[in-house]
């Protein structure tokens, strides 16, 4: 019997609690050494969440596999109502989190394991809609001095030369949802911008990949704004002529042997 989904409802009534009562509960239950009991149970339901979200190792990210495709449900069900509330009640404790898990990841991050880092990069990709006041993406990078860090060191590892195509594109996500960040560091979105016409991105080998990129692509010319992607227009426009005349390109001089 699955009883995944009643747990879930339950750990979120709970939190709801907390967030409208926690003096209540700490009047209630007190605590020790220095810590509240809402500090407590809010600090392993964050730990819980953390380990539960990742996937299988066998996981093939085919979401038209049914069994494959609930096990996503689970894991959006620990989003949105348990891990986004943890951001809205404790913050700081979820930023030192994403720290750690990220930090745990063996060097370089395109050698970690594809369940790790997915998991670590979800947690980020996600925090924003925990934030506010709304966009939460805008209000993290303006007030969360250690989350903006995060994000410039994301940008500046070598996370793009990982060899699983979901890790690719969630970090693409992140970069797109937090691209305010860009907008003040043009060496930053340079690396981006190469790795997304490239070919672990508009050049990829996967479909979904290529198609994927477009869209982030114009997500981030809007977010970034027409100025601040001038200079960049160059190696953006070379992906896209490989997309539209690939035989032209494919083309290669004969070997001499």
């Amino acid at each position: 019997i699955d009883v995944s989904g009643p747990v879930i409802e339950l750990i979120a009534r709970c939190l709801n609690s907390i967030e409208k009562k926690e003096t209540i509960w700490n009047t209630s239950f007190g605590g020790s050494n220095g810590e509240t009991v809402c500090d407590k149970i809010i600090s392993r339901v964050l730990a819980i969440v953390g380990t539960r979200m990742a996937y299988p190792s066998d996981f093939r990210f085919d979401y038209e596999d049914e069994e494959e495709s609930e096990e996503e449900m689970y894991r959006a069900q620990l989003r949105k109502q348990l891990f986004v509330r943890i951001v809205r009640l404790r913050k700081t404790a979820v930023e030192a989190f994403m720290g750690v898990s990220l930090s745990a990841l063996p060097q370089p991050l395109s050698r970690a394991q594809t369940s790790d880092i997915e998991v670590a990069l979800r947690l980020v990709y996600h925090y924003a809609e925990g934030r506010r006041p709304p966009p939460g993406a805008k209000t993290a990078l303006k007030q969360d001095v250690s989350f903006r860090e995060i994000i410039i060191a994301l940008h500046q590892s070598d996370v793009t030369g990982h060899p699983h195509r979901e890790v690719l594109l969630l970090y693409y996500d992140i970069a797109v949802r937090y691209a305010t960040v860009l907008k003040d560091s043009p060496d930053l979105l340079t690396r981006l911008l190469g790795a997304l016409s490239g070919e672990h991105g508009l050049q990829h080998s996967h479909e979904r990949v290529r198609s994927r990129c477009c869209y982030l692509l114009l997500r981030l010319v809007k977010s970034v704004g027409a100025e601040v992607m001038r200079p960049h227009v160059e190696p953006i426009v070379d992906g896209i002529q490989i997309l539209l005349f690939p035989q032209a390109h494919s083309s290669k001089p004969a070997s001499i042997p």
